[in-house]
C-alpha cells in the first residue's frame, strides 16, 4: 500500500492508533457488547449490505 520495502517503521504508530481507538470505543465489556448487538447492526450492516451496494449499482447504471 505504501510501497515500502521494510514496513517495520509503521508497526508501532499504527498499533498505537488502533490501541487508542479501541479503548475509546467502549469503556467496558458490557458497553462493547451492547454496541455490537444493538447499535452495530443498524449502522454498519445496513450501510455495508444495502446502502453501499445500492449506490454502486446506481453508479454502474449511470455510467453506461
Amino acid at each position: 500500500m505504501f510501497k515500502l520495502k521494510n514496513p517495520s517503521p509503521l508497526v508501532s504508530p499504527i498499533g498505537l492508533v488502533v490501541l487508542f481507538y479501541s479503548l475509546s470505543l467502549a469503556q467496558n465489556y458490557f458497553k462493547h457488547v451492547h454496541q455490537g448487538l444493538k447499535i452495530g447492526p443498524f449502522t454498519l450492516h445496513l450501510s455495508f449490505q444495502i446502502v453501499i451496494p445500492a449506490l454502486l449499482l446506481v453508479i454502474a447504471f449511470l455510467r453506461n
